[in-house]
């Protein structure tokens, strides 16, 4: 009798031994995550100035492409040519006052090296009597080239010039004038991109008016400099 309780409880103990021993269920293993991304488009570079049009109603600024960067024109606020010219040439200008002349007001002369923009102190009447005149005596700034429309600029060839405006269809005499100064020397005033505009009501006699741009040379030198936009007032 005594023997077996002894044996119940070496059972019981064994059984135990076996429960802990048993293989127990593997927990379930998780899913792995996928971070979503998101993609940013990258922004095109902006186009890179590679020169300037000076022409007789506006200044264009272009890119190597040909690609229009941006078209200002002389009737439009001064400060719109002087931020896009700040923009093309990498640098802001010098500000200094601009005295005038005897038939010109005084104004604030915006200049990169050899490219000015005045703001004339004038009240602005478009298509007559424009606040910004642009004046150029350098072929290039900061690697952008400045040429007028057509092509030409500072250095280049004056008569090449004055013969292809003279020789151009509808071409007027005075588009090529030559005249000496005073101190003898021989100088051509071309008149390029001439762009009529309507005569005011209150001049009779006027046939017509026009903008060009004004390119000053010599027969014996290259084109010096250039002015626009240039009047031409009619008779």
């Amino acid at each position: 009798m005594h023997s077996r309780l002894r044996v119940l409880p070496a059972l019981v103990a064994g059984l135990l031994l076996l429960v802990g021993c048993a293989p127990q269920a593997a927990a379930p293993s998780a899913s792995p995550t996928t971070t979503a991304t998101s993609s940013t488009p990258t922004a095109a570079p902006a186009p890179v100035a590679s020169r300037v049009v000076i022409g007789a109603e506006k200044v264009e600024v272009v890119a190597e492409d040909d690609t229009l960067i941006t078209s200002v024109r002389y009737f439009d606020p001064t400060a719109s040519l002087v931020a896009a010219l700040t923009a093309a040439f990498g640098a802001d200008p010098v500000v200094s006052a601009d005295p005038g002349g005897n038939e010109t007001p005084p104004g604030t002369r915006y200049t990169w090296g050899g490219v000015a923009v005045v703001e004339r102190e004038v009240e602005q009447s478009e298509p007559y009597n424009p606040a910004t005149v642009v004046f150029v005596e350098s072929a290039e700034e900061s690697g952008v080239r400045i040429e007028v429309v057509g092509g030409y600029a500072v250095g280049d060839d004056t008569e090449a010039m004055a013969a292809e405006v003279s020789g151009a269809e509808g071409a007027a005499p005075e588009d090529v004038q030559r005249y000496t100064m005073p101190d003898g020397t021989p100088q051509v005033f071309i008149r390029a991109d001439v762009t009529p505009i309507p005569p005011a009501v209150d001049e009779p006699g006027v046939e017509s008016r026009s903008w060009a741009v004004g390119v000053i040379g010599s027969d014996a030198a290259p084109i010096e400099r250039v002015v626009a936009p240039s009047p031409n007032w009619g008779a």
